[in-house]
């Protein structure tokens, strides 16, 4: 097995030098192994995966134990940091510890990602790792390997590497490409190194499934193209089952075939494992391999990437209203110049008509009449065009061209009024949504305890509470169960339009314009419970709903109750006042009789209780 060490150390060494003199030997960094990284840490994979498809904030403790019945095996261990800090930009940070063989590694990165909106549903995202890496052997050198000349001219290395890369986002799909070690400075030697690891190519494909909003399946190939010329092919697949947890599995032509499970322990923290097994000869015997990564969730960015899409929905509808008045004004236009050019062409074929066919009174009045009536005329447009100068001293450019050239230049007008008419319907196009193919909602997921679990439409978010009760309050004059759903986190006041059971119920409502009723913008805010937080709402409404019911249970005790006629309390009197007091009442019955005393009867029993 020492002599299977040896070997590989010596092979692994031979393959990542760079730089082999006879005084000494420089090792650049390891590449650190990505193919796994589907759920978490995805900048590695490519530098804009710090902004596509990243929803939250996370700190993330990963390690990798390669080929664990190897002596000396590979191992990685990291530390990192990455956020979607808006719907434009993610960022990202870590430390790492890598060891092959006898060799250390320890680095730095750092990652920036921003995208760039290209369309309704494209993006186009830039972004680039930056990296430091310082590299040295791990220990003494054992007897055996002192008479290695390899190592004895070893030789530490720190460098600055920069590793950008790009993604196109078109729909579901993505397409990026990634250069591994673009750049590369030796900060001991001051040289500068520009010769390319890999170039990394991939194309990638998600989509929401299932009930829930969150439940996403993500497929993806890869090809890398090392320096060699030669191409490794690579492809994974993760479902991502957002209450409890995701699985992956994936095949490389270098590392094998590899299986993952993930589980949720709570909402913001998750354990996930991998193995993956080498098949080819030369790894297959040298054991497999296992990563583990334990994750911490505690930013939430859907809510704002939300926010801001509805934010970019009304901006758009505003550029499209205005574009409509545009496209309004000028089709306005073009019926006017077309109504003015058809007038002169009818009075220019009646003039014509008029000069083919001689009037017959002309004729009859003589040649002499007509002379005269010729003379009248010239003198008469002599006189207009001399009062003409006078008033107006710049002459009308019309005045000096034929009807062949007004027509053409009228041409000229109307095919400009019809470019610029088309233009403006080519952006309202390209910007309006069709009514009749209705966009999946943008979503987000909050747990609120205080709040009943199902999915809310939020029609606008407010920071101070009293706006958003008046906004609340205008929706339930027109009709709709609005609620304000405060969120304690962050402060933002929800003002929710309806409430639904379910994902589709929810969408449906959404296209339908809540009943066809509500046509500005709106998200989807899935609101749910933890375990504990779904026992204490349980609780909490069971309570609240048996303290209702024991108050309705006592009023309709006491409405049962007989009534009871408020009498005087008891006081002493003198004798000749109570026999005054018996003799009324024997007067009063004389009186009234049995019928005052079936009166003063019913009385008694229907009288409602005094309290």
């Amino acid at each position: 097995m020492k002599q299977l060490t040896q070997l590989f150390l010596i092979a692994t060494l031979t393959i990542t030098s760079w730089v082999m003199g006879q005084e000494s030997v420089r090792v650049p960094a390891q590449g650190i192994p990505s193919q796994n990284l589907l759920q978490y840490n995805r900048f590695l994979v490519n530098p804009t995966f710090s902004r596509v498809g990243q929803e939250y904030s996370y700190v993330s403790l990963y390690g990798r134990n390669q080929w664990v019945s190897f002596e000396d095996s590979p191992q990685l261990y990291m530390i990192n940091y990455g956020s979607r800090v808006s719907a434009t930009t993610g960022v990202a940070a870590g430390l790492y510890q890598q060891s092959n063989g006898i060799l250390n590694y320890f680095g730095v990165n750092a990652n920036y990602a921003y995208g760039i909106r290209m369309g309704r549903k494209s993006w186009l995202t830039l972004g680039t790792n930056f990296a430091y890496m310082q590299s040295g052997l791990k220990g003494s050198l054992n007897p055996e390997q002192q008479d290695d000349p390899f190592l004895l001219n070893y030789e530490e290395t720190s460098q600055l590497n920069l590793l950008p890369g790009l993604n196109l986002t078109l729909g579901k799909f993505d397409f990026g490409v990634y250069a591994n070690n673009l750049i590369v400075y030796d900060l001991k030697e001051s040289e500068l190194l520009t010769d390319v690891d890999q170039f990394i190519g991939h194309i990638a494909f998600t989509s929401n499934f299932g009930s829930e909003s969150q439940n996403r399946i993500r497929t993806m190939v890869r090809g890398r193209l090392d320096q060699n010329s030669e191409i490794n092919l690579s492809g994974n697949i993760l479902a991502d089952f957002s209450r409890f947890g995701w699985v992956q599995a994936g095949y490389d032509d270098y590392f094998g075939i590899s299986g993952g499970l993930g589980v949720n322990l709570t909402p913001n923290v998750s354990l996930g494992y991998t193995i993956e097994k080498g098949l080819s000869n030369e790894l297959s015997n040298l054991g497999a391999t296992h990563e583990i990564a334990l994750t911490y969730r505690f930013r939430n960015v859907s809510e704002e990437i939300a926010m801001e899409e509805v934010e970019d929905q009304i901006e758009n509808q505003r550029v499209v209203d205005s574009l409509k008045v545009l496209l309004t004004e000028k089709e306005v236009q073009i019926d006017s110049l077309k109504a003015e050019m058809s007038q002169q062409q009818a009075t220019t074929s009646q003039e014509s008509l008029s000069q083919q066919q001689p009037s017959t009174k002309a004729g009859e009045e003589g040649q002499a009449q007509q002379e005269q009536r010729t003379r009248s005329n010239q003198v008469r447009q002599t006189q207009q065009q001399s009062t003409r100068k006078e008033n107006d001293p710049q002459p009308d450019p019309l005045d000096t061209l034929t009807p062949e050239e007004i027509e053409e230049a009228q041409q000229k007008q109307l095919i400009a009024l019809q470019k610029t008419r088309d233009y403006y319907a080519r952006k309202i196009e390209r910007r309006e949504v069709d009514p009749k193919q209705c966009q999946t909602p943008k979503f987000a997921v909050k747990y609120l305890e205080q709040y009943e679990e199902g999915f809310y439409l939020i029609a606008n978010v407010y920071k101070p509470l009293p706006p958003a009760e008046r906004f609340r309050t205008s929706l339930k004059n027109k009709g709709y169960d609005s609620k304000v759903i405060q969120n304690p986190q962050n402060g933002y006041k929800y003002v929710s339009i309806k409430r639904y059971d379910s994902r589709s119920e929810a969408e449906q409502g959404y296209c339908d314009h809540v009943d066809g009723n509500y046509k500005a913008p709106m998200w989807l805010l899935e609101v749910r419970h933890t375990r504990a937080q779904r026992k204490a709402y349980s609780l909490r409404t069971a309570a609240a709903g048996e303290s209702q019911g024991s108050a309705f249970a006592k009023a309709n005790e006491k409405s049962r109750q007989p009534a009871v006629l408020k009498t005087s309390p008891v006081t002493k009197t003198s004798a000749n006042e109570e026999q005054e007091e018996t003799r009324k009442r024997i007067k009063g019955s004389a009186s009234f009789g049995s019928k005052n005393n079936r009166d003063e009867s019913r009385a008694r029993t229907d009288a409602p209780p005094m309290l």
